[in-house]
């Protein structure tokens, strides 16, 4: 059996749902489990996914010592530091024992695997690329009160949505203490959409993260009809599938450089149009939305609001990529290849 050693809150935690909860569930039964220290007797491996507290390496030489073959996933360039900051350099100082204690190591992209290659050097081979899937569905919060409130947030936004004006949604993780990057990245579109917004169409743009406070300071302010919202389970879909395109600008520096795929295929797969910065994950979807190219994509976005048969064409070119690529079943075959089951 194997056990998969992860953060608790792998339900309402998108990246673990996406890499790990989703694709434990098309695994056969009995194969595979949340680890449990009183299942550690029942396990042959332990995949350790992005664990490198203390503790987690602790676990990881105790395991290793028992004869169980460890299993290293990570999905951030964590040794991307420019201040220095105390956090990161300890946790870089775990990563690399774990990276060099681990029988296999699993990344999210190439970008990352080669920005890890250094730290290991010639056991750098160990390393494999197992990308991120869409989510066709969302695992729901439990419970009435939660479902309600879900409820009333949705009727609420639904209320004010616009349909007729150009509406855009970021989404993502708030910030990163290492690197500029989640909402601070809006920055960098900020002229272009309130151009746009006066000259050809009124904007609405709506954040879905998990920090108001950076949303009051960074956005809230511009002079475009803006909107923030709580991320949740129940309802993202929904609002993710009202937009017209995801924007996704992203600041050039080694830490996003390594990031996966996973908001531009789960945009294009809801037939949300994407207009971003290139990272080298996005550039095989070049043809199929916009990258690099924020006045010529908001035009398109707009057209395809008019007329829909070019973006009808690019999301079924891009869809075919992803159903061939992405889809969590054959996410899981790569997992099943690597554990050589």
């Amino acid at each position: 059996m194997i056990g998969y050693y992860i953060d608790s809150n792998y339900a309402t935690n998108a990246c673990l749902r996406i890499r790990y909860l989703n694709i434990i569930n098309l695994f056969e039964s009995g194969q595979f489990e949340i680890f449990r220290h009183d299942n550690i007797h029942k396990y042959s491996i332990v995949l350790f996914g992005r664990k490198f507290l203390d503790a987690d390496v602790l676990l990881a030489k105790k395991l290793k010592a028992a004869g169980k073959v460890i299993y290293f996933d990570i999905c951030d360039n964590y040794f991307y530091n420019p201040d220095n900051l105390a956090d990161y350099i300890h946790y870089a100082n775990n990563i690399k024992q774990m990276l060099l204690l681990a029988d296999h190591i699993t990344v999210a992209s190439s970008t990352l695997k080669a920005a890890l290659a250094p730290q290991l050097g010639t056991a750098a081979r160990k390393i494999t690329v197992i990308e991120d899937s869409y989510e066709k569905n969302i695992l729901k919060n439990i419970g009435l009160t939660k479902k309600i409130h879900s409820l009333i947030k949705l009727l609420k936004y639904k209320r004010k949505f616009q349909s007729k004006n150009l509406n855009l949604v970021w989404f993502g993780n708030a910030a990163s203490p290492n690197a500029i990057t989640g909402m601070q990245s809006l920055a960098k579109i900020k002229d272009v959409l309130q151009e746009f917004n006066d000259k050809h169409k009124k904007i609405n743009l709506t954040v879905i993260s998990n920090n108001y406070t950076e949303y009051k300071k960074t956005i809230c302010n511009w002079h475009i009809q803006t909107s923030y919202l709580k991320w949740d389970n129940n309802i993202f879909l929904a609002i993710l599938k009202m937009q017209d395109a995801a924007v996704i600008p992203i600041i050039n520096n080694p830490f996003n450089a390594c990031k996966s795929n996973n908001r531009l295929i789960q945009a294009i797969i809801n037939n949300v149009d994407v207009i971003a910065d290139t990272i080298p994950s996005y550039e095989e979807f070049q043809q199929y939305c916009f990258l690099d190219d924020w006045q010529h994509g908001l035009q398109q976005v707009l057209q395809g609001k008019c007329s829909s048969q070019a973006k009808d064409a690019r999301i079924k070119a891009a869809k075919e990529i992803i159903f061939k690529k992405y889809c969590a079943k054959k996410i899981a075959e790569k997992w099943l290849r690597v554990f050589q089951i």
